[in-house]
């Protein structure tokens, strides 16, 4: 039988497999995680995601690979393992830095027990919109900032998405004052779920593929997630009685992919420029598909499934601002690169907060009177 070659279409069509993810465990792999296959200049990449396979973030993550595969020729491939085949959510940053995944993707705050900073990257409570933080890494200081926490770690870093506003989460009882906050069992990750602690929330910190297991258990009293759309997914309005928003924690989420910076190094300068692109634009495109799903979940879960919606009382969120506003600066300045990075998105968000208020939150205001 003549040997297939490298380029024919069968195996262009092997290749093309590898894109929309593997069902594969770690077991089958036998001697552990697998390293890039370079053949006639072509690179087969393991990508490990902190997600699951389904809703807009798993979407997400093979609409990218896909486009970098189609934009290279083939010649960049890549088998997707999403949250736990390979290896846990919060170990995803670790398998990309030792090089036993060439690719990741995750939320900064996940791996805030390794690097403290990067829970400030992530999402900060008052903190700048999803907007507002594009401005500030492609067009203010964010960009070189971020790479130099996680060139350190030996990784590349690049924006892969951004879930926007948030909402303020699932609650079981009704959240009227800081009092009710009290002995919470609450799941919430990152700087938010710092804030929660000080006045005595028994926070969670867990992965999206463990939240539903514990709030069915009755191990939790309320999560916050994402927004409508993922939550909606997810089930959640079953689980507890009341929604609550706005999402003060998180006014706008930064999502992080992570290549392994010898193999970032190692692609020719044209495949670089062709994954910073595509990186830029699925972290656009990403931003836009919440707003829209958002708008639609939001219709189902109020007219289908009569969620009780509800508005965190302003008083509440005088509170938590003034928790924040003295909790930050002191965790922020416990180390050198938190300090560095706070300063800095603090300056940006005081400079773009004055534009954000007159521009889209007057406009805002005004449609709805």
């Amino acid at each position: 039988m003549t040997k297939k070659s490298e380029n024919s279409p069968e195996k262009r069509g092997d290749r093309r497999g590898f894109i929309r993810g593997a069902g594969v465990s770690a077991a089958v792999l036998g001697a552990g995680l697998a390293t890039p296959a370079i053949s006639q200049n072509l690179k087969e990449w393991t990508v490990v995601s902190a997600f699951g396979k389904t809703g807009l973030l798993g979407r997400a993550l093979r609409d990218i690979c896909s486009a970098v595969s189609s934009a290279t020729d083939e010649r960049l491939i890549f088998r997707i393992y999403d949250a736990g085949q390979l290896v846990a959510p919060y170990k995803v940053l670790d398998a990309v830095s030792k090089g036993e995944a060439q690719m990741g993707f995750g939320a900064p705050y996940y791996w805030e027990t390794k690097v403290p900073a990067l829970r400030f990257l992530a999402a900060q409570p008052f903190g700048m919109t999803g907007m507002e933080l594009n401005a500030w890494l492609y067009h203010g200081d964010g960009l070189q900032l971020t790479n130099r926490i996680y060139n350190a770690l030996d990784v590349k870093f690049l924006p892969l998405g951004n879930t926007g506003n948030q909402m303020g989460g699932w609650f079981n009882k009704a959240i009227d004052s800081a009092d009710d906050l009290k002995g919470l069992r609450f799941r919430m990750p990152g700087l938010g779920g710092e804030i929660l602690k000080s006045f005595g929330t028994e926070v969670k910190s867990l992965p999206g593929s463990e939240v539903q297991k514990n709030m069915t258990a009755g191990l939790l009293d309320g999560t916050e997630w994402i927004g409508p759309a993922a939550d909606l997914a997810a089930g959640f309005y079953k689980l507890a009685k009341y929604y609550y928003y706005p999402g003060w924690h998180e006014p706008g989420t930064l999502l992080d992919g992570m290549i392994n910076l010898g193999e970032w190094e190692g692609l020719t300068a044209d495949d670089r420029r062709i994954i910073t692109r595509l990186s830029a634009a699925s972290n656009y495109s990403l931003l836009n598909r919440f707003s829209v799903s958002n708008g639609y979940a939001m219709e189902t879960l109020l007219s289908a499934h009569r969620v009780d919606l509800r508005a965190f009382p302003d008083n509440l969120l005088t509170v938590l601002r003034r928790r924040t506003d003295e909790m930050l600066p002191e965790l922020a300045h416990q180390e050198k690169a938190s300090r560095v990075l706070y300063d800095e998105m603090l300056r940006f968000r005081n400079l773009q907060g004055a534009w954000s208020h007159f521009g889209d939150g007057s406009f805002v205001r005004a449609r709805q009177l």
